[in-house]
């Protein structure tokens, strides 16, 4: 409810973003609760009245979960400053995360004290039923003995600390192979049941060939895709508006576009991606096509990248011959990659066309000028609404131009006569000469530079490993002078982005750090906590390239989160340990002040004893921390259905990247603790 009320206040919107915060959060909230009220019950436990075990229980974790909480807010501050398609996407989501968990933060804080004194009335809780305390029992026997092993594999670390840091830099270390196997991609391919076909035929075929050729492909599509088909849609041709154009897509008479819509992820065996290679395969084999692409991932992305594809080269140069050359050339290198498929060339062949070359002297002594002139010949040849017919209370366009027959050829250009400002028909020939020449269809521009592009689709391989290939092959291209080439579209797109990422990455770590520091109002145990964060790259990179998951944006955001997440079991051991340390194991207090004389810091076995000690209390709270976030993110690990593409590698991240690092820190932070603690102790 405080996420829905701060998303009021600032104006979003429930969509994709802030339900993907809420969904990541979900598992989250309850984590501060189930700290306080295990701390709570321990005191309760004791003997001690209800209020006052609410009162000491919260006091005790108190500063734990407020720095746990304020490292998992603070790694998206910087999330807030991004720029770019990252910025946009993924503004909201940190906003509405950090107002959820600031909730919860405040309610475990205030409301579970208040309603652990009024409803734990008894000591130890005991179910009402007869197998409610046989299951009950039976849990507490089996947790007893997981509490007496772990503080045996305590001791045993304790006792055997370089053994325990050699295994922790062996498994960094096949982190690092791995993470060469786990390729990169800009964003997921979303399977949302649509596959989008644009084919070319040669410049000078007609609307009704096109027709024909649509339906042709229409009958390969009912073949290919068969049970799993629901909908086809296909056009041709040139609209007056443009509207293709202006939708990131390509008009022409020569070209044809149609897009399919399928079945339902979950009722298909085939993936969009799967068949939409297929349907390549085969549509490549048909007679007459120059160009082809064939895509079946987001449409709305597509917009959203202005039309570009996951690879794309940019060739910019002024001479059209030789970026032409040079196209054809990368073309060649990138269809001899694997992985590759639909690989297109954006500049078409020159176009057959009539030019009209008006002699402006004569045409002006006539009583002509070129604007009446080229709108005479557009009426003629491609038409105008000369005005409407009304009928019934509808209006219909009344469309003029020549009949067929005498728009056929060239001489039919050459017949037609002008009329002048005094309303007299000159000859076009008279004044004009009409020529056949060719000429390229369009010329794109970048930076008011002549650009083409050359482009594909990925299948069977991430993007990351295609664009590394091209990278390599293309490093003895032979450049002619005048002439840049460059990777853009999502490669480009990619790069700036990871680069953001990888800065905000730094930031957040130094943050989550400084946050730390203010809390224990130390520099040495902040850094102590740290050493947990490495651990859940580990299990990032295992659990990415275990279920065969790219590095993306996606799970990269996963992997700034899981910075903010990991430290908190780090900082519950740290914390309570201090704390022992401070009172003594038994529970006698120490003084209360925070920096203790020398004389009553615990050294040798103290240190360890309160290391095992807080290792023992915080094991199910830590545990229970863990499991509720995992299971906060295991429907978005486990998605299935249109677009879960997206939400499966940022769910696979943070559950493996919380899991591993939660097993190591376990271990690893109470052996650190005690290098550091006894080291110090040493030199003062």
């Amino acid at each position: 409810f405080a996420a829905l009320l701060v998303m009021k206040l600032l104006d979003y919107s429930i969509n994709t973003m802030s339900l993907f915060a809420l969904a990541m959060a979900s598992g989250m909230v309850v984590d501060n609760a189930v700290v306080i009220l295990e701390s709570i019950t321990r005191q309760r436990e004791t003997g001690i009245e209800p209020a006052e075990a609410a009162t000491r229980g919260a006091a005790e974790v108190g500063l734990a979960i407020s720095a746990s909480t304020l490292t998992t807010v603070v790694i998206f501050v910087p999330l807030f400053f991004l720029t770019g398609i990252v910025g946009v996407l993924f503004s909201q989501l940190g906003v509405v995360f950090s107002a959820a968990l600031g909730a919860s933060l405040f309610t475990s804080l205030t409301l579970t004290p208040m309603l652990s004194a009024r409803f734990f009335k008894a000591r130890v809780y005991k179910p009402g039923t007869r197998i409610g305390r046989a299951v009950f029992a039976a849990g507490e026997r089996a947790f007893e003995r997981t509490e007496n092993a772990y503080t045996g594999l305590v001791s045993w670390a304790l006792a055997h600390k370089g053994l325990v840091m050699l295994a922790a830099l062996l498994s960094l270390a096949v982190a690092l192979l791995a993470a060469r196997r786990v390729g990169s991609e800009f964003f997921p391919e979303e399977d949302v049941s649509n596959i989008r076909i644009t084919v070319e035929l040669p410049v000078e075929t007609r609307l009704e060939e096109s027709d024909k050729f649509a339906k042709r492909l229409n009958a390969l599509l009912d073949e290919v895709v068969g049970a799993d088909l629901l909908h086809v849609f296909y056009r041709a041709g040139t609209s007056e508006e443009g509207f293709a154009s202006v939708m990131g897509g390509r008009e022409g008479s020569n070209i044809i576009e149609m897009t399919a819509k399928l079945t339902r992820p979950a009722s298909r065996q085939r993936s969009a991606a799967d068949i939409a290679a297929g349907l390549s395969n085969r549509i490549k084999g048909m007679s007459g096509v120059v160009k082809l692409q064939v895509e079946a991932g987001n449409p709305m992305a597509q917009l959203l990248f202005a039309g570009a594809r996951p690879i794309s080269v940019e060739i910019i140069g002024y001479d059209l011959e030789k970026t032409d050359t040079l196209a054809e050339h990368i073309k060649a290198i990138i269809q001899g990659i694997p992985g590759t498929r639909g690989v297109t060339v954006s500049r078409s062949p020159g176009k057959p066309e009539l030019t009209v070359q008006v002699d402006r002297a004569k045409a002006s002594a006539l009583g002509l000028n070129v604007a009446s002139i080229g709108q005479t010949l557009r009426t003629y040849f491609y038409g105008r609404a000369a005005t409407q017919l009304r009928e019934g209370g509808d209006e219909y366009d009344i469309f003029m131009r020549l009949r067929e027959d005498q728009r056929a050829n060239f001489a039919d250009v050459s017949a037609v006569t002008v009329a002048n400002v005094y309303g007299d028909e000159i000859p076009l020939v008279s004044f004009a000469e009409v020529k056949q020449s060719q000429g390229p269809a369009e010329i794109e521009r970048l930076n008011q530079e002549r650009l083409v592009t050359v482009g594909c689709a990925v299948h069977g391989r991430s993007q990351g490993e295609v664009t590394a290939d091209l990278r390599q092959r293309m490093r003895g291209l032979g450049v002619p002078a005048g002439v840049e080439v460059r990777f853009g579209g999502m490669v480009e797109e990619q790069r700036k982005s990871f680069a953001s990422l990888f800065v905000l990455l730094a930031v957040g770590v130094a943050l989550v750090y400084m946050v730390m520091a203010s809390q224990f109002e130390s520099l040495r145990h902040p850094f102590v906590i740290m050493f947990s964060v490495p651990f859940a790259f580990v299990g990032v990179v295992l659990s990415l390239y275990l279920r065969g998951y790219t590095l993306s944006v996606l799970s990269f955001i996963g992997i700034i989160m899981l910075v903010g997440i990991v430290v908190n079991n780090a900082i519950v051991l740290v914390d309570y340990t201090n704390i022992l340390r401070r009172r003594g194991i038994g529970g006698r207090p120490r003084p209360t002040a925070q920096r203790l004389p020398n004389a009553l810091r615990a050294k040798g076995m103290e240190l360890e004893e309160a290391l095992k000690e807080a290792c023992r209390r915080r094991l199910r709270p830590v545990l229970m921390t863990t499991l509720t976030t995992v299971f906060g993110m295991l429907p978005l690990a486990l998605a299935t259905g249109e677009s879960s593409e997206a939400m499966r590698p940022i769910g696979t991240t943070v559950i493996g990247g919380l899991l591993f690092s939660t097993l190591v820190t376990l271990v690893l932070v109470p052996v650190v603790y005690s290098i550091f603690e006894t080291r110090r102790d040493v030199s003062e």
